[in-house]
């Protein structure tokens, strides 16, 4: 299941008194389940040390309600917050593990527990835009929290054994700010090469559309400075109220800067859906509307796609022309998804295979189409559902010097034959289960030498999430106790990990095969194939082999 790669960005904010009044709290946090995520100590001019693996200090304001909206008001909209609560004296280890899913599945702005919050950066960035740091020394966040998410977008955590509360809390006097509630904005790319006939009329049709909060970003491919000049005079003449934003990257990045955009984008927005559209089709005016209507979370939804009888790319078994008369009544999701005229889910792209293209071919700067197929489909194996919205006019279609399509029709063929051949991509067939690591097994521990811990940086780069451990006296020991610990959780398959690791260059292709290849009850799994270690080979326990390992120590 994807969720088991797809990890959000976490911050936890904690007070260092918190720390000195629960000196448990440390522990939690260093057992913590996962690993994307930072940590601020808000210190209040201790010389203390805090007992934490990682953390950076933040100087301490007035309250700590201004110190966590000053620090938030310049992190990354997306990164989601999480106050350590004085009140909190106990949290799970997959605290956070279980509190991303929430948030990718959800779609929610924040969430709570009782008086506990979290929630998105971009919220309390906006706190500060509507009444300013100088007022909010003594906000109460929640409530405010609350108004500016809206009704729709907070949801109550429905996991709270995760956190123990204390019942005896003391209360703190604090001031109500009525916030507004932030709209969604749908962030809409348009891409554009050498087309700036078509723009007035394709950019102008979002002055139309149903949906009102629309940003438009242009991608801006165009190398020529006179066609850019010519672009920017259009855009200066149709601009008015409209929310537009032009990205330039100085080179033709092809259809590929479309996903890099996307990522830019989302370190700038607060947002969960991208829509994506090429810069000849005109659509009709309730085109965002059904589309934000009939979304699902980590999907795409498109009007245009394919399902194939053979591996081949121009074989399939649904038209171009069927599909815009809304024939094919009983296709629902496709097998290939086309991103013209598309909506994603915006969290499938923090799966960095996305962006390793070269190592499969070079050609893929030009077929993002395919590209993000095989990926979302071979290792995130998530759903291409059908939009019935489609274009009322593709401007070029009917004129093959302008069409992309037509001038890399071949490359199209090639590389679908290729990624099917190479890496098992059987379009022809449903998607097979697709195994993870995180998925596989139930807990991925991380034994390190070093704070300067480098293994962190390399398991985000492979959207894996562990437990980092340090070695105290030598790795048998430390090993022993992990697996003490982890049957008493009645944890039953275990991955250790080592902090000199190294994964192969494909090695979500070559885990998965392997993966496919083992008999479903088995005892160890030697993984040295793909995951390289001088330490120890890499090795997946069983619960029976975490018992013989155990005993064998002794």
């Amino acid at each position: 299941m994807c969720e088991y790669q797809l990890y959000q960005s976490f911050h936890l904010y904690i007070d260092s008194k918190t720390i000195r009044d629960s000196p448990g709290i440390p522990i939690f946090i260093n057992n913590l389940y996962y690993t994307n995520y930072t940590i601020s100590v808000m210190n209040d001019n201790t010389t203390d040390t805090f007992g934490l693996h990682t953390y950076s200090l933040l100087e301490y304001k007035q309250t700590v309600q201004e110190t966590i909206l000053s620090h938030a008001n310049n992190m990354p909209p997306n990164t989601i917050a999480v106050y350590i609560n004085p009140s909190i004296t106990e949290f799970n280890d997959s605290f956070l593990f279980e509190l991303n899913k929430w948030f990718l599945y959800k779609k929610c702005r924040a969430t709570h527990i009782g008086s506990i919050w979290t929630c998105k950066m971009g919220i309390l960035s906006e706190i500060v835009n509507q009444h300013g740091l100088e007022l909010v020394t003594r906000i109460d966040l929640l409530p405010s929290i609350v108004d500016v998410c809206g009704d729709n977008y907070v949801q109550t955590f429905e996991h709270p054994h995760l956190i123990t509360i204390k019942n005896d809390s003391p209360s703190v006097t604090c001031e109500k700010f009525v916030c507004k509630p932030l709209p969604e904005t749908v962030h809409v790319l348009l891409a554009t090469y050498e087309r700036t006939a078509n723009i007035r009329d394709v950019i102008t049709q979002f002055q139309s559309q149903t949906c009102k909060h629309i940003h438009l970003h242009l991608l801006d491919n165009n190398v020529d400075t006179e066609i850019q000049s010519e672009l920017d005079t259009i855009l200066d003449e149709i601009r008015g109220d409209m929310c537009l934003t032009v990205h330039r990257l100085g080179w033709n990045s092809h259809c590929f800067g479309r996903i890099t955009c996307i990522r830019k984008i989302m370190e700038e927005y607060m947002m969960e859906y991208v829509v994506i559209f090429d810069d000849d089709q005109i659509y009709e005016t309730n085109w965002i509307e059904n589309m934000l209507r009939d979304r699902k979370p980590l999907s795409t939804l498109s009007w245009y796609g394919k399902l194939f009888n053979k591996c081949d790319y121009w074989s399939t078994t649904i038209s171009y022309m069927g599909l815009q008369n809304k024939s094919y009544p009983n296709v629902k999701e496709f097998t290939y998804f086309g991103p013209g005229g598309c909506m994603l889910d915006t969290n499938l792209f923090l799966f960095n295979e996305l962006y390793n293209y070269k190592k499969y071919s070079e050609d893929i700067i030009a077929i993002d189409d395919i590209w993000m197929s095989f990926i979302f489909k071979k290792y995130l194996n998530i759903p291409f559902y059908r939009n019935r919205t489609h274009p009322l006019k593709c401007i070029d279609r009917n004129d093959h010097t302008k069409m992309t399509w037509a001038n890399i029709k071949d490359k199209k063929k090639d590389l679908m034959t290729y990624l099917s051949t190479t890496y098992e991509w059987d379009v022809t067939k449903p998607t097979p289960k697709t195994f993870t690591v995180n998925g596989v097994f139930e807990h991925v521990y991380v034994l390190y030498t070093s704070t300067d811990n480098k293994s962190i940086e390399k398991l985000n780069q492979m959207n894996i999430c562990a437990t980092y451990i340090p070695i105290e006296t030598d790795v048998q020991t430390t090993t022993k106790k992990i697996f003490e610990s982890a049957l008493k959780m009645n944890i039953k398959t275990a991955l250790v990990l080592y902090d000199d690791v190294v994964f192969d260059d494909f090695f979500h292709y070559k885990f998965n095969k392997y993966i496919c290849n083992i008999p479903e009850k088995w005892d160890q799994l030697n993984l040295d194939c793909v995951v390289h270690s001088k330490m120890s080979p890499t090795i997946g326990y069983s619960s029976q082999s975490m018992i013989d390992f155990i005993s064998e120590t002794k």
